[in-house]
């Protein structure tokens, strides 16, 4: 015989379509809220940044760059001098240069001084000309006189006729004088002043070159202000596409930032910017205002990376940052879904 069980107070088991009813109801339940995640996530925007690095600049900024290639003799400017326009900043070797430019001096001048010693010779030699012209017409005007005066006298018989023949030859001898000296050439040394003088100009000009050359072995500060001395050694050789200085002149009201290339095409001029600056870090980083106000057309790349240059303005409430000081900003290029901010890198 079997035992007999029964229970008091206690629900039944559950059947197993009872199970199954209840095991759908969660089903659902999971799916509606995975469905009003996924739909939140899709409807709620998040906002979108790009994120860049740079430093603080100022509207009046130069970067300086040495125009000629050549080993760096002396450094005349460091980081956080104040200079003027056109100082100097540093001074690459420049014997063959300066060399040059002293032999080209050197010609102007020999050549300057055999132009003056013609234009002397030349003004003498036609004042001397001259006036032996006037001595000659005068000479023949008096022959001529005394010739008219000679044959008056032949007229008469007061006179012999080789008087008046000798008359009559020395008036003739006079007008080939004159004659010779009226077609005698001057303009042959007026003709070599002007080579002379061409040549002069000539070396003047190789030395204005000479001049330029060394020149481009000092390198200056194109604007007045504080200057950012880049890392550069006496006795490197320094090359035109290095830059050597950046100069700020006035306060800091922009910010210089790379954009990495994959957010470049992203950006765009107005865009709000948050920045941190270098000197002002704290625990609760503060971030200031500003927005894109210039972004250069093409992407550049320093062999690390590729990014796009973007300048932008800053207000820096009231605060004072040092040109070149450095800044992590980020750009704010739109809004996208929760997901897409998760899934987006």
């Amino acid at each position: 015989m079997g035992d007999v069980r029964t229970t008091t107070g206690q629900k039944p088991p559950e059947t197993m379509q009872q199970r199954r009813s209840k095991l759908r109801r969660a089903l659902r339940i999971v799916v509606a809220l995975l469905l009003a995640i996924g739909a939140a996530g899709h409807f709620i925007k998040l906002p979108k940044y790009a994120y860049a690095n740079g430093y603080a600049t100022t509207v009046e900024y130069a970067e300086v760059r040495s125009a000629a290639e050549g080993r760096l003799a002396e450094i005349l400017k460091t980081s956080g001098d104040e200079v003027k326009a056109g100082e100097a900043l540093l001074r690459l070797e420049d014997g063959t240069e300066r060399a040059a430019y002293e032999e080209a001096n050197s010609k102007v001048a020999q050549g300057e001084a055999e132009l003056t010693f013609r234009e002397a010779e030349a003004a003498d030699a036609l004042r001397r000309h001259t006036n032996a012209i006037i001595a000659a017409e005068i000479e023949l005007e008096q022959m001529r006189k005394t010739l008219e005066l000679t044959r008056q006298l032949y007229e008469k018989s007061l006179t012999s006729g080789r008087q008046l023949s000798s008359d009559e030859f020395a008036v003739r001898r006079a007008e080939d004088r004159l004659r010779a000296l009226r077609e005698i050439d001057m303009s042959v040394s007026l003709k070599q002043i002007a080579a002379l003088g061409e040549n002069v100009a000539a070396l003047r000009e190789a030395a204005n070159r000479a001049k330029a050359a060394l020149e481009l072995r000092t390198v200056r500060a194109p604007i007045a202000g504080r200057v950012v001395r880049y890392t550069f050694y006496v006795g490197e050789v320094i090359r035109p596409d290095m830059v050597l200085y950046e100069v700020f002149g006035g306060t800091v009201d922009t910010m210089k930032l790379r954009i990495p290339e994959r957010y470049a095409a992203r950006v765009r001029v107005g865009h709000p910017v948050g920045a941190k600056f270098g000197t002002h870090r704290r625990i609760i980083p503060r971030r200031f205002p500003g927005e894109v106000a210039v972004l250069r057309d093409v992407v550049e790349g320093d062999g690390a990376a590729n990014y796009r240059v973007a300048y932008c303005n800053i207000d820096l409430q009231g605060e004072t940052v040092p040109p070149g000081t450095s800044v992590e900003a980020r750009i704010r290029i739109g809004k996208s879904s929760v997901w897409m901010h998760i899934l987006e890198p």
